[in-house]
């Protein structure tokens, strides 16, 4: 059996389907994960992607707003 050390493990965006908004950010191994219902996409080193956020499909960044204006939170009035 691998060690943590050898096992990719990479960052993925949950998305109902038909949405670009982020349902929750999970870890998954090399093999992947699948959950009917939902799209899967890779978030980037240093690309920051939580959930509520919207994914950009044109660029692979992830906003804070439906529009895709703003890649930093906005602060709170």
């Amino acid at each position: 059996m691998p060690d943590e050390k050898t096992v990719s493990r990479r960052r993925m965006a949950m998305m109902p389907a038909g949405s670009n908004r982020v349902d929750n950010v999970i870890i998954v191994g090399p093999d992947g994960f699948e959950m009917e219902g939902f799209v899967m996409t890779e978030v980037q080193d240093a690309v920051i992607c939580e959930p509520g956020m919207y994914h950009n499909p044109a660029d692979g960044l992830f906003y804070f707003d439906a529009a895709l204006t703003l890649l930093t939170r906005p602060d709170p009035a």
